[in-house]
């Protein structure tokens, strides 16, 4: 029985179809695109590439991000050697408290000779 559609199959006669006719039609489509496609990479390989509006308008943007970057980095830098205690209390010896002391005892230390002098100024005209 199965020998005998096949043979029933084999003598029977292939036309074209209406479904071959779209396949046939699918196919050169697409073998056509896929052809432009190939001469369309083959002709921008010879055009040449100048600068634009936007490729200026990206390349400040790169600079702005890079320089961003950059002071974040350094701001990390100099948050590392922040003493939180020197800026509050001024302990630990160079805090700006300690450096406003050392300013008002240079101040007394000069205003005392000129006081002292004065003093002796003042004995002398007495005698």
């Amino acid at each position: 029985m199965f020998s005998f559609f096949r043979n029933l199959l084999q003598s029977l006669p292939v036309t074209d179809t209406v479904e071959g006719d779209i396949r046939k039609d699918h196919h050169t489509r697409e073998i056509k695109s896929k052809e432009t496609a190939r001469d369309q990479k083959k002709k921008n390989m010879d055009v040449n590439v100048t600068e634009t509006v936007e490729g200026g308008i990206r390349k400040e943007q790169h600079t702005r991000e890079i320089k961003h970057k950059e002071t974040a980095r350094n701001q990390i830098k100099t948050n590392t050697n922040f003493d939180m205690a020197r800026s509050l209390f001024g302990v630990g010896g160079s805090g700006a408290a300690a450096e406003q002391e050392e300013e008002e005892h240079d101040e007394e230390e000069k205003a005392a000779p000129a006081e002292e002098d004065a003093a002796e100024e003042a004995e002398e005209e007495e005698t």
